[in-house]
């Protein structure tokens, strides 16, 4: 697992989301395809079998309001999305309202604001009060929807990563510092 704290950098500044009270964010996991030239023992740690190829997943996370990339977390393919929270919950502040997707279903143990749409149980479906519920929280989490894809638009993010995994990091890094450069100057 690779972590990386954005605070440290410039372009992120962190810290003016977190001592706000009525910051949220948004997290949301990508799959991201990888071709790794590789002998077995490595490749088996990146391959997902939902996707049948080597992956990466990115975990990263939004400010609702801006839609600035605020943290983001490289791990492997395999690993589930609320896993990969698991490991980096000590980086959101409780004061803080995170909207996630249903991947991430039992984060309510961990963090106090969450807002997760509700899951059809077998055989009974949601009532007309839990859809629009649901539709509410979809409504801002599409935003980070949104995000991915400006970021989708650079080749990089688009193909078969083919270079090495230490340097996807920082060349997601400098993607993400791209982005929130164009939404701080309005290109």
């Amino acid at each position: 697992m690779i972590f990386f704290h954005s605070s440290i950098l410039y372009l992120f500044s962190i810290s003016e989301y977190y001592n706000k009270d009525t910051a949220f964010f948004i997290l949301k996991n990508v799959q991201y395809l990888i071709l790794l030239n590789r002998p077995k023992y490595v490749q088996n740690v990146y391959y997902s079998g939902k996707n049948k190829c080597h992956t990466i997943k990115i975990q990263t996370a939004i400010n609702a309001d801006s839609k600035k990339i605020i943290d983001f977390v490289l791990d492997k393919g395999s690993e589930h999305d609320f896993n990969i929270y698991k490991n980096t919950a000590e980086h959101f502040d409780c004061k803080s309202r995170i909207y996630v997707d249903k991947g991430y279903y039992g984060i309510n143990k961990y963090h106090n604001k969450v807002l997760i749409p509700k899951k059809n149980k077998k055989k009974i479906p949601l009532n007309k009060n839990e859809l629009k519920q649901n539709q509410k929280i979809n409504k801002i989490r599409i935003r980070i929807e949104h995000v991915f894809g400006v970021l989708k638009r650079y080749k990089i993010l688009s193909t078969r990563y083919r270079n090495h995994l230490q340097k996807l990091n920082t060349r997601f890094f400098i993607l993400a510092s791209i982005y929130n450069y164009q939404l701080k100057n309005d290109f």
